[in-house]
């Protein structure tokens, strides 16, 4: 599809906020989203990838995501990036410090899942080690994922100005749209 001959209708409420770290005005827009063509073909979101911190912006993020699904009809990719495994262990610590991190990894992961089968929505977990700009990047490139619904922020408020420092890396780095979610 081309985006020059595409209409675009919203149905939408917002609500305005004012940023505490500086006077910009944000609006947090809950949106339906209809693309058409001129010739009137719906376009899809096959794939959709929510990545997860456990925040209460993924949190929110992940209730987005599932209407989306919902609306399009689209699989889900629940993702979550843990730390590195540390290297400079020898086993026994090495595999406990594995089995710690997965451990926590799928702890987090769980409340999202109940939320997705409960929402009924196709879905799919995906824990991966590394850097979450990146991962989330690399993930988008390989799954051809159509669209990535993601929290502003993550556990830690204290990276990035405006945006969270991870948000801001997966919208220069990603390939496809990129919904941001307060």
């Amino acid at each position: 599809m081309d985006p020059c001959n595409a209409k675009i209708a919203y149905k939408f409420f917002s609500t305005h906020l004012v940023s505490p770290e500086s006077n910009i005005q944000l609006t947090k827009i809950r949106f339906f989203l209809t693309i058409s063509d001129l010739k009137g073909d719906m376009m899809k979101f096959d794939k959709i990838l929510n990545p997860i911190d456990g925040s209460e912006h993924s949190r929110n993020s992940t209730e987005y995501a599932i209407e989306l699904a919902q609306k399009f009809g689209s699989r889900l990719i629940l993702l979550h990036c843990h730390n590195r495994f540390p290297v400079v262990l020898s086993e026994p610590y090495f595999q406990q410090a594995i089995n710690e991190i997965m451990k926590a990894s799928e702890e987090l992961v769980q409340p999202f899942e109940d939320m997705l089968e409960e929402a009924g929505v196709d879905f799919e977990v995906r824990i991966l080690e590394g850097l979450p700009g990146s991962t989330i990047a690399d993930v988008v490139r390989i799954e051809k994922v159509d669209i990535v619904v993601m929290g502003s922020r993550g556990v830690s408020d204290f990276e990035g100005l405006f945006l969270g420092s991870v948000a801001h890396q997966v919208l220069h780095k990603s390939d496809c749209p990129v919904f941001i979610v307060k």
